[in-house]
Parts: C-alpha cells; structure tokens; sequence
C-alpha cells in the first residue's frame, strides 16, 4: 500500500466557534446527575470503560461534553436524570464523557444537554484513524527522496538553518528514539491512550511522521527531515494506540494542554469522516490561542476531505504522483488514493 508521507504538511487557519444557547425546557427528573463520582456510586452504575483504553472503540454508545468554563462538577448544570446514563468520567475540568443507559435514545440525551448554555459543544465520542504512512525508513535521501524534494523545490529547506526554536506537537502513536530523530525532540508530551509519561509508539506511525518533519539532515543516516538543519523540534502526543485508533476525548484533551504551552503547531495526521462538534470546538480553539494546526486529507480515494482538513479556513495537503496528478489505487494499489474535492488547496509528492 503506497500511502502519501507529505499529507503531513499542511496549515490549518480556523475562525473562533463559540455555543451558547439558553436553557432547554425544565421537567421532572426522577434524581438528578450532581457530579460523576455521584453518577458512578449509584447502584445501576457500571463504571465506563477507562478512556484511556486503547480498544475502547464503541463510540457511539458515548457522549463527549466540553463545557464552556473550569468547573469540577460542570455535569451538575445539566440537570441530567440519573437513570438516562449508566456511568461517565471526567477528563479534566471543561470534559466529561458520559455512557447512556438506553432509557433515553441518545441523539435525544445529546439535544437536551445541546441546549444548555454551560455547554460549549457535545457529540458522540467518535474513534478516528491515522492516515497510513508507509515510510522508508533505512534508505537514503538520493535514492527515496531527492526527486520529491526536487518537484516542489523543497531542497531549499534542507539549509534554511534559522536558529529559532520552533516546537511541533505531533498529535499520533508516539515516537520513538529513533537515531535518526533522537536529537530532535523534546521530552515534553504525554501519553493520553494510557494515562502516563511513557509515549512510546507501539505502531510506527507516529515515528514516521515526526521523520518527515525534522529527521536529522547530513548526518548520513537514513532520512532528511524537510525542515533540515533549522531549529524544529517534535512534541509527541501520544492519542492514538497501537492499531492507529484514537478517541475524541483523548484527543480534544491533548489540544487543551498544548493551548497551555508554547507550541505553535499541531501535526494531526488522521481523519474523522463526520463533523464532531467537540472536535471543531476544541481545534477553533486552539486556533484562538495561536496555533497553526496541521491536517491531512485522506488517503481513501474519497470525492471531499476527512476532518480537520475539511474545516472552512484549513489549508490542507493531498498527494500527487511524479506526472502531478492526483495519486489513485493505480499509485497506491487497492482502493486507496488521495482525498480530493472542495477545501483542498495544494497537492504535493505522495507516491514512492
């Protein structure tokens, strides 16, 4: 499977969403919801699956709340009947997630809890997918990549060597200390698939990407990183487990910390087929607090773009062949290809 490793490149430029809404219609609860740790001591709880599991992929039977302030008990405002939810857990301060009970259908739970004016966004807590990468990772730059290079003149990126540090969260499966890119990362992510410090990546992926963009250049070691000698450093954000899967609550609970830092740009390299509202939020508000945002388009042959890359103000990035036209399964075998349609706006080297 040939699979684009220039998806990765592209600046996302969003316009700030904010939701509010008045209060939806008051009616008797049988008890009402006054905090998570009063949800799960109930006697019908069975406490949610950790969300931090990494085959934790069912979804739909959840609902991801982001709030609009700081709050330890935001679920209180809700006013939320305790026997509509089984079980729920809180991601941090502004995120709960929350497991219905199947007494109330959940498109219903989701409008009800939509028309609250404490709620910033709510949806489904959907599973993304990485973008696959196949990556060439012990060959040498004249063989694999030069005449990529060479087609968007990108050589010239190799010896731009400005000194300024600019830091890049690579939102993935984690990284590895590849010695290749061992000098150029920082040891300030975390690992949000399991809970802990330890953002080792158990698919490659992620390694993969964090190569295309800052591998080490004219060391005579495998790869060049595009953006050569100059000061970039790769962030690993591990929110996708060993499969290439991710939730949205891991996600969106990655992007609010990195708005807490000073990181300037955000890798994303998967795709969501539908518009997640959460999602949208949790990235116009990373726009809001200066962030550029990277997105890929997709690599399944589809006439429009996985999300974030399809948001109105996202620059994003497909893949073209070496005859500049656009990669389809004659390039990539099997039914894969290039995402294309309205929002894409540049194409770059995708095919080996």
């Amino acid at each position: 499977m040939r699979k684009s490793v220039f998806n990765y490149v592209s600046l996302v430029l969003f316009v700030m969403f904010l939701l509010v809404l008045s209060l939806g219609p008051v009616y008797a609860k049988d008890e009402v919801i006054q905090s998570i740790d009063d949800l799960n001591k109930s006697s019908e709880s069975i406490f949610i699956q950790s969300i931090f599991s990494p085959h934790s992929y069912k979804t739909k039977d959840e609902i991801i709340v982001l709030y609009n302030n700081d709050s330890p008990n935001n679920i209180g405002s809700l006013g939320l009947d305790k026997q509509d939810f089984k079980s729920g857990e809180s991601i941090d301060s502004r995120i709960d997630v929350l497991q219905p009970s199947g007494k109330t259908s959940t498109e219903e739970l989701i409008q009800e809890i939509d028309e609250n004016a404490n709620v910033e966004a709510v949806d489904y807590n959907d599973t993304v997918q990485i973008t696959d990468l196949n990556l060439v990772n012990d060959a040498y730059f004249e063989r694999y990549q030069k005449a990529m290079f060479d087609q968007v003149n990108a050589e010239k990126t190799l010896t731009l060597g400005f000194s300024n540090l600019i830091k890049v969260a690579v939102l993935d499966t984690g990284l590895d200390n590849h010695v290749d890119i061992k000098d150029r990362y920082l040891p300030e992510g975390y690992n949000y698939v399991n809970n802990s410090n330890d953002w080792s990546d158990d698919n490659g992926h992620g390694t993969g990407v964090a190569g295309v963009i800052s591998a080490i250049a004219n060391n005579k070691i495998g790869l060049a990183g595009f953006t050569g000698t100059s000061n970039v450093r790769v962030v690993p954000y591990k929110v996708l487990d060993k499969d290439g899967y991710g939730r949205v609550d891991q996600i969106v609970k990655a992007i609010k910390d990195i708005n807490k830092t000073d990181i300037k740009v955000l890798n994303l390299s998967f795709g969501l087929d539908n518009n997640n509202k959460v999602f949208k939020a949790a990235i116009e508000e990373a726009y809001n607090n200066g962030k550029i945002i990277i997105a890929a388009s997709g690599n399944d042959n589809l006439s429009h773009l996985y999300y974030p890359a399809r948001y109105d103000k996202v620059i994003s990035v497909g893949a073209v062949n070496s005859d500049n036209i656009r990669c389809t399964s004659s390039d990539w075998g099997r039914n894969y290809g290039s995402n294309y349609g309205e929002g894409l706006c540049f194409v770059a080297p995708g095919n080996e």
